[in-house]
């Protein structure tokens, strides 16, 4: 994938992310989703509970459960680090990520486990997703592309771009 862009003519290379995106994870999947979903659905949850699958409902028996002090100390790196993820962008124009960890599962009950996603979410910024080649099963494999804050028209571009590189390749 990467030798693909570079040949295509992008620019590539390894960026760390800063020791501050550490956690960023939990706090966005295990925390932070299950307190805010689980108030954002109260009302289906009050009245079309057994519509809900059993995953869903896990996650918000979950944010239920859950005391508003620990919600609360789970937020601070979320309202922190928007200000520090342009950092993160310095030289790039966008970001080249995984989406998810290898292929996609068979069948239509799960896309994945969607913790790669979990950190751009928490931080408000753009992202795409592309299938851009198949994994050992023949099911899809994507790339996650990532742009600053606001920067949907470069995200767009660039994934126009990529997509039309690796669809050539």
């Amino acid at each position: 994938m990467r030798s693909g862009l570079a040949r295509a003519g992008a620019q590539v290379r390894d960026v760390m992310l800063p020791e501050d995106f550490a956690g960023l994870k939990t706090a966005a999947r295990e925390i932070i989703n299950n307190y805010e979903r689980s108030k954002s659905m109260a009302a289906e949850w009050a009245s079309d509970r057994e519509r809900i699958s059993p995953k869903l409902s896990h996650c918000i028996e979950l944010g239920l459960a859950m005391p508003y002090q620990d919600y609360l100390a789970a937020d601070p790196p979320r309202r922190k680090l928007p200000r520090a993820a342009p950092e993160v962008f310095e030289g790039f124009d966008i970001l080249l990520a995984p989406c998810v960890k290898g292929e996609a599962p068979a069948g239509l009950e799960s896309t994945g486990d969607p913790s790669f996603q979990a950190i751009w979410t928490i931080l408000h910024v753009p992202t795409m997703s592309l299938p851009t080649h198949s994994g050992p099963r023949g099911l899809p494999v994507g790339i996650q592309l990532v742009a600053r804050r606001h920067d949907d028209q470069r995200l767009f571009a660039c994934a126009k771009w990529v997509w039309e590189r690796l669809r050539l390749a």
